[in-house]
This record gives structure tokens, sequence and C-alpha cells, in this order.
């Protein structure tokens, strides 16, 4: 099978392709940031395994950042909305 034709990648190897740490992949995967699915284990002692989808990884190198500035004033509004409907509570 090609590179071409890949339909997932490990972690590390997703690191190597995006020339990142496996340590920031592994942080993405966790924060959401990247499509992954989780291979469950069938042998005594092996250990579950994290997938990254090929078509996933595309998608998400495909998908332009937002400007910091609109970004941290969407998370302001959420804050903010968030603050105002506890004090509503208390």
């Amino acid at each position: 099978m090609s590179e071409q034709t890949r339909l997932a990648y490990s972690p590390e190897e997703a690191a190597g392709l995006l020339g990142l740490s496996r340590s920031t992949i592994y942080r993405m995967v966790e924060n959401g940031t990247l499509p992954y699915k989780r291979v469950k284990a069938n042998g005594k002692g092996q250990r579950e395994r994290i997938i990254i989808p090929a078509v996933g990884l595309s998608r998400w190198l495909s998908c332009t950042d937002e400007p910091r500035q609109v970004v941290m004033n969407r998370k302001a509004r959420e804050i903010a909305k968030s603050a105002v409907a506890k004090l509503r509570k208390a």
C-alpha cells in the first residue's frame, strides 16, 4: 500500500509527516484539535492504540486557523456569559 492510499497513521507517523513532536500530536488528540480513533487491544497485556485517520488529518490541514484576536474575543464573551449566568443563579 502506498503512502497516498493509507487510511490512518499512528501518532508517531503523523508527527513525522507534520514535522511535530510525538507529544504535540498526543496533546492535539487530547484537546480534540486532531481527529483520532481508539483501537481496543485484543490480546492480554496489549494496550489500546490511537490512530489518526488520513482523511481527518487532511481536513485538519486544510482548515485555516482563525486569527488569535478573534479566538480570544470569542473566549472572553463565553467567560462573560458564564459569569453572568452564575451571578443570576446566586
